[in-house]
């Protein structure tokens, strides 16, 4: 609506409605990606009928959700109208190849396919609504508006990140030497009903998630006079968190938990009265007697160890759901921030020749929902339970083990993640039809979240083992015997963590920053005279902040939780945000001059033909770049490339693994925090003409027993700069009237550049007390291997990918 009061006023509003509704994704183990399943044998009650379930409702559908709605209306036949009998996801062992990798033993669900419920059914829905009411009144525009959108999202969820549990049920029947029932070949464990794993979530959960961005702002243009120009203004946001409209989320506080409620974990023992056992002998023991946990048909319960004795402690420990004690969206922000904003232009002629120009402000953004979408999985929404080594006649007399739940949250009281920006320079014209402009940019971040799509890695694991903890005498296995591999006796991971009864905590938290600075330069000229160019350059002068990093968290004996007096020295150490130094676009568009003097047959041939170019260059792309041809830079990674090859041409580092005695575990202490490779050396650049080696190879070596994690910094090297010539000539034949012809050939990297994308920056040595070099590019006699000359053998430091060479297009375009 566009409605004008009088000859000053005028009134704007605008409505706005989006909806996608969006099925795929495999929601168990990743071997299916499709949508809803329609073949008879989807249905569980006619292809399995009796099999027998942990949970048997857990397939009943909520009426409320979106999920219901579909079905009901797609009507597949494995949905009764209130419930989906889909049957349960089914692992075969290590002697059945896999439907997704044909190789026996690999993949995440070996055997026949899957019936599975799509890992996604969604629908996405937005509704906008926009009103402005300006006013003209002498020298200045003023006005005033109203913004607000409101979202809405269901999605069906898995349960806290455990693998393979979902709603439907996952059965293990492959082989395990374990299980004193296996027959050894997972078609035959079927057969008889042996299982080695039953794992199932209690109930399908769907997130309702809605928000409201609810925004207001008064602004005023003010022309101070003829070379002054003025822009001020404020916008006042009310940005409502992204919460499940049926209270089915959760959150942990860490000061209310406490370990005397906290429910026990299994510990291990030996069966046989030895201290140090191995095999059928070590058993999970009940620390409150001492009392080894036998099963009808279970070799031994060593799979309960570092699991929850049922019966014991508060399961939800420190856990408050949605509305109960606290908010109804299980974390608040801010209820309305302020943004204020200005911007100015001053004509320092009087002619528009030589113009100040400059600005800054105050932005909010809001967190990708991917921060929030799996919290509805948490306790006490759903539960599981996890059975091993039984059988399907006897149902509940093999083990039997309460899931340790990992949680997802969000910081309770969470600051709106911001930034301060502004800019500053000058636009002068020049002759020739030309323009320059010279500016400073800047930019601060505050609030920051971890990495903008949360997940585990874009979290702060609350839970995570403290680093040494797997060196100290108390946290040691004593069924395992002492080892001369620090940490290698230590308990399993579980009975390792400050707060009992969980796995890893994962909070997305709002205590991050960043800050950029740099210079941009552009010089255009307008198309006069059959010409017409342009430059961009951008040099980057420094991209720091904490962004992406780990908060090193230590825990004392009550969970109290301090970050680590190394904080500040592994952020200093991490600071750099893999600047891009120099990025360089400029283009060139020329119409060839025809001959003016010659006959008409020659005037028809050399007329109307036009060359344009354009030229990327620059410092290495970053992750998720444009190439020159228009390909992603995140696609760069080969079939079957090395582990350890860095797809992203922009800064990177050099990676290690061990073959033995190497875990995150045994070097740290903590199966959480890593150690870093160390250099010992100058590595160069990142880049280097040498196919087989990119960098210096010898400057590095890995990191040993005792490590913090300070070794080393973050995007120490760099990919190969960039300088990539387009070329496209035209030529217009004129058909009459406005009907026209053109016969265009494009050429990609004219140059035929070659310029190394990809490269493996793992080095993989045989355990950190031998530093051999496991898949080095070069044999010790110097030479090149000659079984690593193709990129997808490449060894370490070897270059596995390119940017494409020279292509060429040909079109016709007919214009009529």
């Amino acid at each position: 609506v566009d409605y004008q009061l009088n000859n000053s006023t005028f009134l704007e509003g605008t409505y706005g409605f989006i909806r996608n509704q969006l099925a795929g994704g495999g929601s168990i183990g990743g071997i299916l990606t499709g949508g809803i399943l329609v073949n008879d044998s989807t249905n569980r009650l006619g292809s399995l009928p009796g099999f027998p379930l942990l949970y048997p409702n857990a397939g009943v559908v909520d009426s409320r959700y979106y999920a219901f709605t579909v079905l009901n209306d797609l009507n597949p036949v494995w949905f009764d109208g209130t419930r989906i009998n889909l049957p349960p996801a089914f692992g075969w062992g290590s002697r059945i190849v896999p439907t997704q990798t044909g190789t026996a033993g690999v993949g995440d669900l070996p055997g026949p396919p899957n019936q599975l419920f799509p890992g996604f059914l969604n629908i996405n829905r937005t509704q906008d609504v926009a009103i402005s009411l300006t006013k003209v009144w002498g020298s200045h525009t003023s006005k005033a508006g109203f913004y607000n959108n409101h979202s809405f999202k269901a999605q069906n969820t898995g349960a806290g990140g455990v693998p393979n549990l979902g709603f439907q049920g996952y059965v293990n029947f492959g082989n395990d030497t374990n299980n004193a029932l296996d027959t050894g070949f997972g078609f035959s464990n079927a057969a008889t009903g042996v299982f080695t794993q039953y794992l199932q979530q209690s109930s399908l959960i769907e997130g309702s998630m809605i928000y409201n961005n609810t925004e207001f702002y008064l602004q005023d243009n003010w022309k101070v006079n003829g070379r002054l120009t003025l822009d001020y203004g404020v916008r006042f946001t009310h940005q409502g968190p992204q919460y499940d409209q049926f209270l089915q989320m959760s959150n942990f506080f860490a000061d209310q938990w406490t370990l005397g409620s906290a429910p026990l974990l299994y510990v291990a023992g030996c069966n046989n009265g030895a201290i140090v056992c191995s095999g059928n002998a070590r058993n999970a023991v009940d620390p409150r007697n001492g009392q080894i946990v036998t099963a009808p048909g279970a070799a031994n319960s060593a799979a309960l160890i570092g699991t929850v004795v049922p019966g014991t402690g508060n399961l939800t420990d420190g856990i408050h759901r949605a509305g109960d004690g606290i908010a109804d969206t299980s974390y608040v922000w801010p209820k309305l921030v302020a943004a204020p904003r200005f911007g100015m232009a001053y004509d320092l002629t009087g002619d528009s020749k030589f113009v100040l120009r400059g600005g800054g402000g105050l932005f909010f953004d809001r967190p990708d929902g991917n921060t929030v979408f799996s919290i509805p999985g948490n306790p006490p929404i759903s539960t599981s339970q996890d059975l091993r080594n039984g059988q399907l006649q006897t149902l509940g007399t093999g083990l039997s083990s309460q899931g340790v739940p990992a949680l997802i949250t969000f910081q309770y009281n969470a600051g709106i993640p911001s930034s301060w920006q502004w800019q500053g320079g000058v636009q002068m014209a020049l002759p020739w039809a030309a323009v320059l402009d010279v500016s400073y940019i800047g930019n601060h971040g505050f609030n920051r979240l971890r990495q903008f799509q949360g997940g585990a890695n874009g979290s702060v694991d609350l839970n995570a083992v403290d680093i040494g903890a797997a060196y100290l005498p108390q946290n040691q296995d004593p069924t395992l015997g002492p080892s001369s591999v620090p940490g290698a006796s230590a308990y399993t991971s579980n009975l390792l963590r400050a707060y009992r009864g969980y796995s890893n905590i994962n909070e997305q938290e709002t205590r991050y920053w960043d800050e950029y600075h740099g210079l941009q330069f552009s010089l255009n000229r307008r198309f006069t005279n059959g010409l017409a160019f342009g430059a961009n350059y951008n040099l980057g002068l420094s991209f720091k902040g904490n962004t992406g990093l780990q908060i090193r968290l230590q825990h004392a004996a009550d969970g109290t939780i301090s970050v680590r007096p190394d904080q500040a020295e592994y952020e200093a150490l991490n600071e750099n945000l893999a600047l891009q130094r120099h990025v360089i676009k400029s283009y060139a568009v020329w119409n060839i001059p025809g001959p003016s003097k010659a006959n008409s047959v020659v005037r028809q041939i050399l007329s109307d033909w036009q060359l344009s170019s354009v030229l990327t260059a620059g410092s290495a792309y970053q992750p998720g770049a444009i190439q020159a041809n228009g390909n992603a830079q995140a696609n760069c990674t080969l079939t079957n490339a090395p582990a350890g090859s860095n797809c992203a041409n922009g800064r990177y580092d050099i990676t290690y693994t061990y073959q033995n005695n190497g875990t995150t575990t045994n070097l740290t202490g903590s199966p959480d925090y890593a150690a870093k490779i160390k250099y010992v050396g100058d590595p160069g650049s990142g880049c280097s003409s040498n196919q087989y080696q990119q960098f210096n190879t010898g400057s590095v070596t890995g990191p040993t027993y005792g490590s913090v994690g300070l070794e080393s910094g973050r995007y120490i090297l760099g990919g190969c700069p960039d300088h990539t010539e387009d070329l496209a000539i035209a030529r217009n034949i004129r058909l009459g009237g406005v009907r026209t012809i053109q016969f265009r050939l494009d050429v990609f990297n004219v140059f035929n550049t070659v310029i190394y994308n990809n490269r493996n920056s793992n080095v993989i040595y045989r355990s950190p007390t031998d530093l051999t070099v496991v898949n080095s590019q070069y044999l010790p006699d110097g030479t090149v291997d000659p079984n690593r000359l193709q990129p997808r053998n490449a060894g370490f430091g070897a270059a596995t990918n390119a940017q494409p060479l020279r292509n060429m297009q040909l079109q016709i375009r007919v214009g009529f």
